[in-house]
């Protein structure tokens, strides 16, 4: 350690430090062209205005001078391009000049010019908010033996959202993340996160919602004497279905099995939409409440005529 910090070997370092700073003062006094960054600061934005997108955080710049001028300028004198846009709302080209860059009077440099980009293209609008309906896009599967009953719900069901008025016109519904959830059965509740609107100048009020589902056992309902529902024949025609009646099988929720009584399905035949001429054997829809199923029908399907009533006449 003496031996590495001798006279002899300090004299050796500091005629070193000594040459490369002779050798920095030499070459930072010639004159060198620089290309390089500066920041963009753009003010005098309106109260209650907004950026569509977001302007560029700087700007290249090109200038020529000693190398020691420019050294200090970019690294200790903060300079930057600053446009003030005061009083405007609306889209509009700004074309940037070398007298927008901050440049303390007198200072060295030559040829200042702006390389990129040459026209800030600005898109201001005012600030706007919407009340948004939230949807679950959440999969949920319940366990055999079980089936969803109604809808899957958001609490809450809408938000507000913020942001240029030109994009918030254009959001119709927030999402949930997807999520997917197998074996379900009874009461259902999860804390979801909602998915980012389509442009981050969109801001949502929350971020997070509950959402809800009442899965219920699947039950079986057995219907005799159910009458067919023949529907839109045309004037001047008669339908005949056989059998008239028929046995039905029905399954769904327990909930909605339950409330058949007062909201009976039916059986129906439609001429507009199931009669064919090549056709004698029917199988009927079943119309009720959404999540009823038909199981099973006996007999499993109806003859069905249309005739022409002979000697009818429109009138």
């Amino acid at each position: 350690m003496k031996r590495l910090w001798s006279v002899e070997n300090r004299i050796k370092a500091a005629l070193f430090v000594l040459a490369i700073l002779l050798w920095f003062f030499v070459v930072s006094d010639r004159d060198y062209e620089a290309d390089f960054s500066i920041p963009l600061e753009v003010k005098g934005l309106e109260a209650g205005c907004l950026f569509v997108q977001d302007p560029p955080k700087t700007v290249q710049i090109a200038c020529e001078g000693r190398g020691r001028d420019l050294l200090v300028w970019r690294y200790f004198l903060g300079s930057h391009l600053e446009l003030n846009i005061s009083g405007l709302s609306v889209k509009r080209a700004f074309p940037l000049v070398p007298e927008m860059v901050t440049v303390p009077a007198g200072f060295p440099i030559r040829d200042l010019t702006i390389v990129s980009p040459e026209t800030l293209r600005l898109h201001i609008d005012r600030l706007a908010e919407r009340r948004v309906p939230v949807r679950a896009t959440c999969d949920i599967s319940p366990a055999a033996g079980y089936a969803l009953v109604g809808s899957v719900r958001c609490e809450p069901d809408s938000i507000l959202i913020r942001g240029p008025q030109i994009l918030v016109q254009q959001v119709g519904e927030v999402e949930t993340q997807g999520r997917r959830f197998s074996r379900l059965s009874g009461l259902f509740e999860e804390r979801l996160p909602l998915k980012g609107a389509f442009s981050p100048k969109i801001l949502l009020t929350t971020h997070q919602v509950v959402v809800r589902a009442t899965i219920e056992p699947v039950a079986q309902v057995t219907r005799d004497s159910v009458s067919i529902d023949v529907r839109n024949v045309p004037r001047g025609h008669r339908s005949i279905v056989f059998p008239a009646y028929v046995s039905v099988i029905l399954e769904g929720p327990e909930s909605t099995m339950a409330a058949l009584d007062t909201v009976p399905p039916r059986l129906v035949l439609d001429y507009e939409q199931d009669w064919s001429d090549e056709q004698s054997s029917y199988q009927p829809t079943l119309e009720g409440p959404s999540q009823v199923e038909l199981v099973a029908m006996d007999p499993p399907d109806v003859a069905w005529k249309v005739q022409k009533i002979a000697g009818w006449r429109r009138r």
